[in-house]
Formats: C-alpha cells, structure tokens, sequence
C-alpha cells in the first residue's frame, strides 16, 4: 500500500498490521465491489485497474458519479466515523484488483500511533473535496460546460501524457459519460462531434483524446493553464 499517496509515509510495521488484517481481490468488469450495507466496513486501494463509484439517492437510485483509479483511495471518511448523507456502491470498471482493508483495523493503527491521524485526515478531506468537485462539474453550467469539466477532471486524474495530447487512459464509454452527467448518450455524441470540429478532442468507441487541453478547459470555465 506504500504506493498510494495517504499510506507512503506510514512506518512499515503499521503497513504490515494494515496488510495482515486487508484482503486482496480481483475483479472482472461489472462486479460488485463493495456497497454501503455491507456488514463490515472497509477502505478501498485501488491496486490496478478502475472501479465506478456509484452514489445511491435516498430512495436508492444509483447514478454513476467517478471512476476511481490507481492509487487512490476511498471510503476514509466512512472509516474514520464522520458520516455525512452522501452513499456510495462500487463496481468493476475494467479488470481491476483492489486492496480491502477493514475500518476497524485501520482503527486500531492509528490508536497505536496518533501521528498518523494527519495522513489519515489528508485522505479522508481529498476524498470530500474530489466528491464536491466532481458535483460541481455535473450539476453547474450547460451540457457543454459540464461535460468538458468532467472530461478536464478525468484527464488531470487518469490522463496519459502524449506530447501536446492526452489521452485518458481508461475505458471511457459515451454511456459511461452521459450516466455520469443524467442526460442521454444521443446528446453527448452531439457535443464530443462539435469539440472534435473545434480540434479539442477526437472521441473513439470507447476512450478519448483531449487535442488542446488549454480550449477543453477554457469550454469548462477554467484557465487555460494546468497548474
């Protein structure tokens, strides 16, 4: 787990506690991962691959709301015991292998060593503020906005470098675009053909190319520059 960001500082004894008490699993695309009535609750570190995170609405809806790569890792909040409204379930994206580490295990790590508690909180505040980034760039602005702000937000994530392009480095479907933003694939077909007009992007079956990251960020109300 040293190669996730929250976990790289941690001494290798309490790495060690956290691995003996975790479990490894390998997932194939559409599988459950983990959902919140789950009877013990867990942190995900994603290893390899991609899960979906899926936010589940109060009368248990689910909508797709981020793709989780790797190295990142979800669920600290729930972990630590701040509970908020939002509910999350987790599947497959792609073949993937992802780390399960059990909230009472995490628990007792930090008892043995407070100093940890800051890496801990840096997790858990990074995991609130991608969830509030990422409703933002769905719910504000028109479909043109919102959709290039998704696809910035993805690319700073998962995006391979490529010269002047970036290409996301995921399976990235029109559907999987249109379950994240609520409208139909038809209208999201509509708007990756005008950007590819404009030269911002060139859409494939199933992944996109970002051509000018500086146009695709101006699109999503952003500077042009990527910090």
């Amino acid at each position: 787990m040293r190669w996730t960001e929250g976990f790289s500082r941690w001494p290798e004894r309490c790495l060690s506690d956290l691995s003996a008490a975790a479990q490894l699993k390998r997932y194939e695309r559409g599988d459950l991962i983990a959902s919140p009535d789950a009877e013990i609750p867990v942190v995900l570190a994603v290893i390899s691959g991609y899960m979906l995170a899926r936010r589940i609405d109060a009368v248990g809806s689910r909508s797709s709301f981020d793709v989780i790569g790797p190295g990142q890792v979800v669920e600290m909040t729930q972990a630590l015991g701040v509970q908020d409204s939002s509910y999350f379930d987790y599947v497959a994206h792609s073949d993937a292998v992802i780390v399960h580490i059990p909230a009472s295990a995490l628990m007792r790590v930090l008892e043995t060593d407070p100093s940890l508690w800051k890496d801990a909180l840096r997790m858990a505040l990074r995991e609130q503020r991608e969830a509030f980034d990422g409703l933002i760039d769905r719910f504000v602005g028109g479909l043109r906005q919102r959709l290039t702000a998704t696809i910035d937000r993805l690319a700073t994530q998962h995006g391979v470098s490529d010269g002047a392009k970036q290409s996301l480095r995921l399976r990235l479907t029109q559907e999987d675009l249109a379950a994240m933003l609520q409208v139909s694939r038809q209208s999201i077909n509509r708007e990756l053909q005008s950007l590819h007009r404009s030269g911002v992007v060139s859409p494939d079956y199933n992944s996109l190319t970002i051509l000018d990251r500086g146009a695709l960020r101006m699109a999503a109300g952003r500077s042009a520059h990527v910090n």
